[in-house]
């Protein structure tokens, strides 16, 4: 597969996970306040937070998709390796998140990200990683 290709994949990804993000926060906030029994000003700040989150995420897939042009291999693999680190922080996240529970045990029933975003954060490594060796 060619590197150029894996690129554009990470970047729809990470355009995916922006938008669904804030996608999310846009259209399922009244939920959160009923479900997680939390008042409106807690509800805009995470809201705020997240969204710039969800910005910055459809930003890095429009950069990585211009760094699909990149026609240097080591270039490239720089990319990939800045990728996999990028992924390796939002899966310490996660990780964290998912069992927080057992630390946190004030937070019931929040059970970190749901399955799509870990779909992405599973798939991001595999794709960089294979493409920084394999890829041309």
């Amino acid at each position: 597969m060619k590197n150029s290709l894996i690129i554009k994949i990470l970047g729809t990804t990470h355009f995916a996970l922006g938008s669904m993000l804030i996608g999310m926060l846009v259209f399922g906030g009244e939920m959160w306040m009923e479900q997680m029994n939390i008042n409106l000003k807690t509800l805009k700040a995470i809201q705020g937070t997240a969204d710039v989150v969800g910005a910055s995420h459809i930003g890095i897939g429009l950069l990585l998709f211009f760094c699909s042009s990149i026609k240097d291999l080591n270039s490239i693999k720089k990319v990939l390796v800045g990728e996999l680190g990028l992924i390796a922080c939002m899966l310490c996240v996660a990780f964290f998140n998912t069992f927080s529970t057992y630390w946190a045990p004030e937070l019931p029933g929040y059970n970190g990200p749901p399955p799509p975003f870990w779909f992405i954060l599973g798939l991001n490594p595999v794709l960089c990683i294979y493409g920084y060796y394999k890829g041309k």
